[in-house]
């Protein structure tokens, strides 16, 4: 099931609607929509009260909390004949958050998710010779997406105002090329 998967993860796996989850920019990483994906992906995210801690007690008055977390996967996908690729990667989420004075409410939480594609041939090949599951590193390609979201909101209850912004970059990686990229 998709609606597990981070943000982040599913757009450098080209798993959204087109557009960066969460966001208005443009995923440039479509395309894992089209032919399936096989393999695994797991992750763990947590929410620590710093207050706790501390020995503070958690109150509207100042409650400060970290976030923390990592997620791994890898898969393998075939795209037809001789189009084989092993895609391992990574993602991590760290950020604070808290309430101030019970009126001021900030948050900055970043994550970043990294994918490799391998191309590995065909699959014949991969399942006779276990070494060829390495693949050909020399032609491999590195996709990354990484935000941060920065929220505020002053006020009380129903009388709150909520300001926010999300600061993205998108990165590719090959052998013979480098791009970098910024979604503001």
């Amino acid at each position: 099931d998709f609606n597990l998967i981070d943000p982040q993860t599913l757009t450098v796996l080209g798993l959204s609607d087109g557009t960066i989850p969460g966001t208005d920019f443009p995923n440039p990483y479509l395309g894992c929509e089209l032919t399936p994906l096989t393999g695994f992906y797991t992750a763990l995210d947590l929410d620590v009260s710093l207050n706790e801690i501390f020995g503070i007690p958690d109150t509207c008055f100042l409650r400060v909390t970290g976030h923390v977390g990592v997620g791994n996967f890898c898969f393998f996908q075939d795209r037809g004949p001789n189009r084989q690729y092993l895609i391992p990667g990574v993602r991590y989420r760290f950020g604070v958050s808290g309430e101030v004075l019970c009126v001021l409410d900030l948050s900055a939480i970043a994550a970043i998710a990294v994918k490799v594609e391998v191309p590995v041939g065909n699959l014949d090949s991969v399942l006779s010779e276990p070494a060829n599951f390495l693949g050909d590193l020399s032609n491999a390609t590195a996709t990354g997406y990484g935000e941060i979201e920065f929220k505020a909101g002053i006020g009380i209850g129903p009388f709150k105002i909520p300001v926010s912004k999300t600061l993205g970059m998108t990165m590719e990686l090959s052998k013979d090329d480098v791009d970098v990229s910024f979604d503001y």
